[in-house]
């Protein structure tokens, strides 16, 4: 497994993801955004995520957000193809050292309080909630890595 900058050409794949129904109703929007709005967003904000790929096959990829130079907000969406097979663990165990290495202090997450499968894996990983808000309704927890030392 690779992570690669995103790239132009990586946009319809992120968009299917995006816009697929099990994902929508895991994201804080989920309305469905059409390529168009897909393409405005990247050529106007260079975001810095990456796409997950194995075997040269884009699986999925891991957005970031928040990024205040110290605190970086991420995330990871898999295709549902692709979904338990344990790439979003080993995305995640790859990038996360890597955002400390890079100077980041803290490394945070939101997700769905019922979304009990993704809670399951950032809690194994070392994330801990620091709070919550309600968001469409449904309890959004933010969870922050505890990060080894």
């Amino acid at each position: 497994m690779i992570l690669r900058k995103i790239k132009r050409e990586d946009l319809v794949f992120v968009n299917e993801i995006r816009n697929d129904e099990s994902t929508r109703n895991r994201l804080k929007n989920p309305e469905k955004i059409s390529i168009e709005k897909t393409y405005e967003w990247f050529d106007k904000s260079d975001p810095g995520w990456f796409i997950i790929e194995v075997k040269n096959t884009p699986i999925g990829y891991i957005r970031t957000s928040s990024d205040t130079g110290e605190t970086i907000c991420i995330g990871c969406d898999i295709h549902p193809d692709h979904r338990r097979q344990g790439y979003a663990r080993k995305a995640y165990e790859s990038y996360i050292p890597k955002l400390y290495q890079n100077g980041y202090i803290i490394v945070w997450l939101e997700v769905f309080d019922d979304n009990f499968p993704a809670k399951k894996l950032y809690e194994s990983l070392g994330f801990e909630k620091i709070g919550s808000r309600l968001v469409n309704n449904k309890e959004y927890l933010a969870m922050v890595h505890k990060r080894d030392t």
